[in-house]
């Protein structure tokens, strides 16, 4: 009764809907509006291959889709006051003064991204100084003529990644969030701008192999800085007035010069640090005595061994995460030397995704003692009694197994492929002794998971449900045809 009277209610709802509100009036042709419950208020819209020449005024966002190649003045006609405007699609040229209209005075974010754009002029968002946010990413720009950005006083989010740009462009002085990875910058150059207000900058892969201090004024508000590809000189002056870089990434394919390592072990304020590719130094507890506040330590994909000295990671006692994926000599090295393992006691999280490894002895969990994220994922395990503890604290809720579909068993050949959390695994690998089990072990009722009995698999257990479906089929058949015969005996008693 009740179901009968919400869908009575809903197909009212929906014709008044189609009564007060007429999608024609509202957006025009070729485009579709979202609204809010009261259908009169509307505030996006989404239109296809022409600017809409009527659109109520309540619209804020513009979507447009399949425009041409050629953006002009003239195709811009945006009858709404917009504060977003979203031309994503096949738009290779855009002419001077396209967006220079009374009703994009108050554009706040302007979306370019995914085209095939190649130049932009001084003239090319003239019109636009209200615009803070600004995305040309996935684009072919290879020219940005100066001053086409330096006007816009309040742009703070500037994406020009993945584009052709062999220079940085003269930049809006309050920008607050850059970035330019995968372009062809050769030089690292601001042009001698200071851009004090800037937190977030990504330069990763470029072909720059150096940076120097002169060339590189961001000021102390940086936050967040990623660099690299073909690194190998960073001046230790450029890093000496980042006083509130919390986030840096080193990417490379060579080693870094000494004194840029020595540059970076002084920054301070440091919580996540992440080093991709490059060879590291020999490493001892001085070179991470400055970073007391570091939370993230991530070596990735670091292929060669690494010489650390047994009190290294003494000085970081707030480190919650180590990241080893894809380093396989520094991983083992670590899990396999009980003095390293002790001082990471505090670790929370720790990643040996790819590190070669067949197994993680309980013992090695003992020493990690705070230990609740744990990611053994694409190694070749071998699956034995030494996993069951592990098996058992993901089980029981008390350790996180990160990405366990890709935690499979290499060995034996019984469990070939199968997740180490597959109850195929989990039932059958060392079982258990109840004379030696302890409460630590034991699995609590409301975490236990269900198992197929000893004697049944799970081929054997879909067989007879199988079996039991047939049955109730054949039943009713019978009973079908049972009171069809009752039915018709009745007819022919009653002819006669």
């Amino acid at each position: 009764m009740m179901i009968a009277v919400y869908m009575f209610l809903l197909l009212c709802s929906l014709f008044m809907a189609c009564i007060h509100c007429d999608p024609a009036q509202l957006c025009g042709n070729r485009c579709l509006c979202s609204s809010t419950h009261d259908q009169k208020i509307v505030h996006t819209a989404v239109c296809s291959k022409d600017f809409p020449s009527q659109l109520t005024h309540n619209i804020s966002v513009l979507i447009m889709k399949n425009l041409g190649k050629t953006l002009n003045k003239d195709d811009v006609n945006s009858p709404s006051k917009l504060t977003k405007l979203d031309l994503k699609g096949k738009i290779k040229e855009i002419q001077d003064h396209a967006f220079d209209i009374e009703n994009l005075k108050n554009l706040s974010v302007l979306d370019l991204s995914n085209n095939t754009i190649q130049k932009l002029t001084s003239k090319t968002f003239s019109g636009l100084n209200n615009l803070r946010e600004l995305y040309l990413d996935n684009n072919n720009v290879k020219v940005i003529e100066n001053g086409t950005l330096t006007f816009m006083g309040k742009l703070n989010i500037l994406f020009l990644n993945r584009n052709y740009l062999t220079d940085i462009p003269y930049l809006p002085m309050n920008i607050t969030k850059l970035q330019l990875q995968h372009n062809h910058i050769r030089t690292v150059n601001f042009h001698g701008q200071k851009l004090y207000n800037l937190k977030y900058l990504d330069l990763s892969g470029n072909a720059y192999d150096s940076i120097k201090k002169m060339e590189f004024l961001l000021g102390n508000h940086i936050e967040q800085l990623s660099l690299g590809d073909q690194i190998l000189q960073i001046e230790p002056q450029v890093f000496q007035e980042t006083k509130e870089l919390k986030r840096l990434e080193l990417e490379g394919k060579d080693s870094l010069f000494p004194e840029t390592w020595e540059g970076i072990f002084q920054i301070n304020s440091l919580e996540t640090l992440t080093i991709k590719y490059i060879p590291l130094p020999p490493l001892n507890q001085h070179n991470f005595s400055s970073m007391s506040h570091l939370k993230s330590l991530r070596l990735i994909h670091i292929n060669t061994d690494v010489q650390m000295k047994r009190n290294v990671f003494k000085q970081l006692v707030q480190l919650e995460e180590l990241d080893l994926q894809g380093s396989p000599n520094i991983a083992q090295h670590i899990i396999n030397t009980n003095v390293l393992l002790s001082s990471l006691s505090h670790l929370k999280t720790l990643i040996l995704q790819s590190v070669g490894i067949k197994t993680f002895r309980s013992n090695q969990s003992e020493l990690l003692k705070n230990l609740s994220f744990l990611d053994i994922s694409n190694n070749k395990l071998q699956c034995d009694c030494r996993l069951k503890w592990l098996i058992n604290k993901v089980i029981t809720g008390q350790m996180k197994l990160k990405n366990p579909k890709q935690t499979i068993c290499s060995e034996p050949a019984s469990y070939y492929g199968y997740s180490i959390l597959d109850s195929r695994v989990t039932y059958t690998l060392c079982p258990k002794d109840e004379s030696t089990d302890t409460e630590a072990t034991k699995i609590p009722d409301k975490a236990r998971v269900t198992f197929y009995p000893p004697s049944t698999s799970p081929n054997q257990s879909m067989n007879s449900k199988t079996i039991i479906y047939i049955l109730i089929a054949l039943s009713t058949m019978v009973v079908i045809l049972a009171v069809l015969l009752i039915i018709m005996i009745f007819r022919n008693w009653r002819q006669k």
